[in-house]
C-alpha cells in the first residue's frame, strides 16, 4: 500500500513540474493591410518566425518570407526555446517586425531584405534566460526527488517488515 502511495505522489510531482515546463500559445498578431496587400504572421512554428503577403482581392498568396529563425538546444525542453512574432506594422515601405523578445527586424517589401535591429531588448532576454534556469532547476529537483524515491522503494522492498507483508499474503 505505501509503495502505491510514494509512486502516486511521484507521479503527480513529475506531472506538475511537466506542466510548469511547457510555454503560453504565442499571443495573436493583428494582420497589417498595406498598398492591397495583407501582410500576416501564422506564429504557427517556434523554430521559424515568418510573415506571409496576401493579395487582398484575389485572396492569392503572394509570397512568404522567414524573418529569423530561433537556435534550439537539444538540451532545454524546446518549446521555452521558441520564440513568436508579437507585432507587425509598416512604415515607409518597410514591414516592422517585433519579436517577443522586443527584437526588431525590418523587410523591405519591394526587395524583401530583412535588415535586423541592432540592439535587443536585453532585459526580456534576461527574463527569458532566467526562466529556462528556473525550469532546469525544476527538472533536476524533480530528478533528485525521483531518485530518492526510487531508493526508498529499493529499501522498503528490502526490509524485512516488506518480506513478512510479502510472505503473509502467499
Amino acid at each position: 500500500m505505501s509503495r502505491f502511495i510514494i509512486i502516486f505522489f511521484t507521479m503527480a510531482l513529475l506531472l506538475a513540474t511537466l506542466a510548469l515546463a511547457k510555454r503560453a500559445a504565442p499571443a495573436k498578431v493583428e494582420p497589417v493591410i498595406h498598398q492591397g496587400v495583407r501582410y500576416i504572421a501564422p506564429n504557427d512554428d517556434g523554430r521559424r518566425a515568418y510573415v506571409e503577403a496576401w493579395d487582398i482581392r484575389a485572396n492569392k498568396k503572394l509570397w512568404d518570407l522567414t524573418v529569423f529563425t530561433n537556435r534550439i538546444d537539444p538540451n532545454l525542453e524546446e518549446d521555452v526555446q521558441h520564440v513568436f512574432i508579437k507585432t507587425l506594422g509598416v512604415r515607409d515601405g518597410t514591414l516592422i517586425v517585433t519579436s517577443e523578445r522586443g527584437e526588431t527586424s525590418r523587410v523591405d517589401l519591394k526587395t524583401k531584405g530583412v535588415t535586423k535591429s541592432e540592439q535587443p531588448n536585453t532585459a526580456l532576454e534576461r527574463a527569458v534566460r532566467a526562466e529556462i534556469l528556473a525550469l532546469e532547476n525544476q527538472l533536476a529537483t524533480a530528478i533528485v526527488t525521483n531518485a530518492y524515491l526510487n531508493a526508498t522503494c529499493t529499501n522498503i522492498e528490502g526490509s524485512p517488515s516488506s518480506v513478512g507483508l510479502n510472505s503473509r499474503s502467499a
